[in-house]
């Protein structure tokens, strides 16, 4: 799958223009990237999350993670997540995501 493939779909089930879910894309990939440059920890609820971890073998350089939300392993896996219709899972209710903003604040790097 490719981000064009994303667009179309996107654009299909949300009945926008395929130039508006393209603009949504970049700001959103923008904006995660601005956050890693800076070490800010990004928590997409339900989704994961990105965080910087120094590097062993070049401390200069950070590495870049993801943690996969409890609910993305799970959906991978092919346990069934439902949700309600203003988007949010019914199945789960991840307590650590709670506390935490979409964008949120610096925190220790490693999450």
């Amino acid at each position: 799958m490719t981000t064009k493939d994303i667009i179309k779909a996107v654009a299909k089930k949300n009945k926008l223009k395929q130039l508006d879910v393209f603009a949504a894309i970049q700001d959103t990939e923008k904006m995660i990237m601005d956050a890693l440059a800076k070490g800010i920890y990004v928590d997409l609820k339900g989704f994961g999350a990105f965080y910087t971890e120094t590097r062993k073998d070049k401390p200069e350089k950070a590495g870049i993670k993801f943690q996969p939300s409890r609910a993305f392993k799970d959906y991978v896996n092919g346990i069934n997540i439902t949700y309600s219709d203003d988007g949010i899972m019914n199945n789960y209710v991840d307590e650590r995501s709670m506390n935490n903003n979409t964008y949120s604040e610096s925190k220790d790097q490693g999450g």
